[in-house]
């Protein structure tokens, strides 16, 4: 290697790196397994690389610059040079759809040509087995995708693909000649194309972005990366970009079902014809053009959450962490890693000690069950509260189902002709009073009847509660209202999916059974005494189901904070509460898109008893839930050009 590189052998102190297979062999070798004590074969496999794109290349010995740059294509990649941009694009995106869609028939629309060409032929399975899997590392393409949007959509300086030179390239290629560059005296004026935006709607699109508050743990804060006097975003890390394309803006693939693959490659292809169309040609690098090849890589390698670099970046950092000698690097890595194995192992045996010196995991099993944290106080809760909190306790309750079953027929008999609703009201007006008085019947004649559980209910809770301002449990942290106004995190978003009585009005005598979810804010954070036992719960302000939330075409639930409704039903128990939180809805000022919160320290096993079961996607829906645009046919002159506003951009030769 050093013969044949020279200026690299004359540098001892390069790296060589070398895949070390020492007894490793397809037959396998026996290996003693000390836990099990058992003996079994043990077999390697190269699975896969994961890189960026750069390292890719370097890896797997495929160019990945100039006109065979995609790894996939290979020497069917198509791609122009822009002489005045001076780089490569890639821009022949309608190869990849069906040979009789009408875009392969649309010249002006496109680079001025029919598109006739077949895709590329993937390899086979034989021939992908022959090799190395060298994955597409979602988090880098994810990046530079991001950055290339979201800052041709600013004119961020050094990220827009729109320029000068973009424009004029345009005019060589001879395609939307209604783009091309102005001259305005000794200053070129670039005339406002249909993805520039005016310094209003930027202002919008970064006070939207300003606004947002996430929960605790979900992700950076976003208002730190938005700078409003610039009108632009800065400081984007790996992460914040995966967090702003798969949660903030609904421009993601989020939820994979292996049935839609082939649906949604073909969304895939269809959108980045779609951006063809109206973005410049300095738009599609490399990086756009490999999100074509994503799908078939998660048929081939597994969904990207298994692969990609987010957790091995993560585990670099810890790495570097251990350096504390800078001309000793690599042995500060071992002794720190070294140090961490130890302690680890030690903990492991001493699990059941208490920790001296450690702070208490944010999550821990305690945490999970139910505790307050910030704000702990006592206070006096008004009669009318207690009743509604005490009634919703009963009713959730399953030791108290048959008090309410009975209740119920007792009401029906009573009140012969009755709408249900009128029953129902009546029920909850005097179910309270009628249990108390029931079990102290019971106590008095068969007290063995009565559990230890009933008889505390019966009691009722102690009129002073403690209240807290923030509240763990099952994984989440919740603030109320006023604590996420004094805060950079927004975690009083609940939401709870009940199934019940629905009532279409008070004159409804048919009310359906269904299951509804609702939506609302914690105003308040209580834990009711009942003596032996206390039983923490929310008071929120809850949006009205019919008038303040909807679902539009894409899946995306909002509420509407001026629509509230449920007054008479404000609480719930703290245990079924699942966090979300709101997104203002820049189209609509008075509606926020409701988005899932995360939790945290929560295992699968701790969710559902058999893990092969749990199949829970808390996520918002994205283009899995894709509509169908109408295709033109026509190829007539799109509107490439903004006849809305002129704020077009003002370009000084130097």
């Amino acid at each position: 290697m050093d013969d044949q590189f020279e200026e690299f052998g004359r540098e001892s102190r390069n790296l060589r790196l070398g895949l070390c297979t020492d007894g490793i062999n397809p037959f396998g070798v026996p290996v003693f397994d000390a836990y099990r004590q058992e003996t079994f074969t043990l077999r390697a496999m190269i699975y896969c690389t994961i890189n960026d794109f750069p390292a890719y290349g370097n890896l797997s010995d495929h160019v990945t610059k100039g006109y065979k740059a995609c790894p996939i294509c290979e020497n069917d990649t198509k791609a122009i040079h822009l002489e005045k941009c001076n780089k490569k694009v890639y821009m022949s995106t309608r190869v990849f759809l069906p040979l009789s869609h009408p875009y392969r028939r649309l010249r002006k629309a496109f680079d001025g040509k029919l598109e006739h060409r077949p895709a590329h032929i993937p390899l086979t399975g034989k021939q992908v087995y022959e090799q190395t899997l060298y994955c597409i590392d979602l988090m880098h393409v994810e990046k530079n995708v991001f950055d290339s949007l979201i800052g041709t959509l600013l004119n961020i300086p050094g990220k827009t693909k729109d320029g000068k030179n973009a424009r004029d390239d345009m005019v060589k290629l001879g395609i939307r000649p209604e783009l091309e560059v102005v001259k305005k005296g000794k200053r070129d004026y670039l005339p406002p194309a249909c993805y520039t935006l005016s310094k209003k709607e930027k202002r919008v699109l970064c006070r939207s972005l300003h606004g947002v508050k996430v929960p605790h743990g979900y992700s950076s804060n976003i208002q730190r990366l938005v700078s409003m006097k610039d009108l632009k975003l800065i400081g984007l890390k790996s992460h914040d970009c995966h967090t702003l394309m798969q949660e903030i803006l609904p421009i993601a693939i989020r939820v994979i079902d292996p049935g839609k693959l082939d649906s949604l490659q073909a969304q895939v292809v269809f959108t980045l014809c779609e951006l063809e169309m109206y973005f410049s040609p300095s738009f599609f690098d490399i990086m756009v053009h490999l999100v074509v090849h994503l799908v078939r890589e998660v048929k081939l390698c597994c969904p990207v959450y298994l692969r990609y670099m987010y957790p091995f970046e993560r585990n670099m950092g810890d790495l570097k962490g251990y350096v504390r000698n800078r001309s000793r690097p690599e042995g500060s890595i071992i002794e720190g890693y070294l140090s961490d194995e130890v302690l680890g192992y030690c903990t492991e045996n001493l699990a059941e000690l208490e920790m001296v010196g450690l702070p208490t995991p944010r999550h821990d099993e305690d945490r999970r069950k139910g505790k307050g944290t910030i704000g702990c106080r006592v206070i006096t809760l008004s009669p009318e509260k207690l009743d509604q909190a005490y009634l919703y306790i009963l009713q959730q309750c399953a030791e108290v189902h048959p008090y309410l079953e009975d209740h119920m027929e007792t009401i029906r008999l009573e009140n012969p002709g009755k709408g249900e609703k009128v029953i129902r009201d009546e029920h909850n007006h005097t179910f309270i009073k009628w249990f108390q008085k029931k079990v102290t019947d019971q106590l008095r004649h068969a007290p063995h009847d009565v559990t230890d559980v009933i008889n505390m209910l019966a009691f009722g809770p102690n009129a002073n509660v403690i209240s807290y301002e923030v509240y763990d449990i099952n994984g989440y942290c919740f603030y109320t209202e006023r604590k996420d106004n004094t805060s950079t995190m927004q975690n009083s978003g609940v939401s709870l999916e009940a199934s019940g009585l629905h009532f279409a009005s008070a004159k409804d005598n048919r009310p359906q059974h269904a299951k509804m979810s609702y939506y609302g804010v914690i105003e308040d954070i209580f834990e009711l005494d009942f003596n032996e036992f206390r039983v923490p719960v929310f008071h929120c302000k809850w949006m009205e189901i019919s008038k303040g939330v909807k679902m539009d075409d894409l899946g995306y639930t909002s509420v509407n904070f001026g629509k509230l409704g449920h007054h008479d039903e404000p609480f719930i128990m703290a245990s079924q509460a699942t966090q979300v939180f709101y997104m203002s809805d820049p189209s609509e000022k008075s509606w926020s898109v409701v988005i899932q919160g995360k939790r945290h320290g929560i295992a699968v096993s701790d969710l559902v008893p058999d893990e092969t079961e749990f199949n829970e996607v808390d996520e918002i829906p994205t283009f899995a839930m894709y509509q169908n645009t109408p295709v033109s046919v026509d190829d007539l002159t799109e509107h490439y050009l903004r006849d809305d506003h002129n704020e077009g951009e003002w370009d000084t030769p130097k």
